[in-house]
């Protein structure tokens, strides 16, 4: 069963460990994901073992610390294939 149908997952550390396999188990339940890590090379081979299984997926390259990078997920969300309604927590 798809329990996160149209429904978008922001997932930082997403290369390895909890992070690539919560990305990867949001996916498999119908989330588009957002990753994001700082080694791009590896979030593109998540993206792509993802999208290859025929979730959505967009990886950002960064440091979530860095204050510049801190709304990755944000702008993200613009490149995502559907419109994305955001609900402010």
């Amino acid at each position: 069963m798809n329990w996160l149908a149209n429904k978008v997952a922001i997932v930082t550390g997403a290369i390895s460990g909890i992070g690539g396999a919560t990305a990867l188990l949001f996916a498999s339940e119908g989330a588009a994901v957002i990753v994001g890590a700082r080694r791009k090379h590896e979030l593109e081979t998540l993206v792509d073992e993802i999208t290859k299984k025929g979730a959505h997926a967009i990886s950002v390259a960064g440091d979530v610390g860095d204050e510049a990078h801190g709304e990755f997920g944000v702008h993200a969300l613009q490149r995502l294939p559907k419109p994305v309604r955001v609900k402010p927590l």
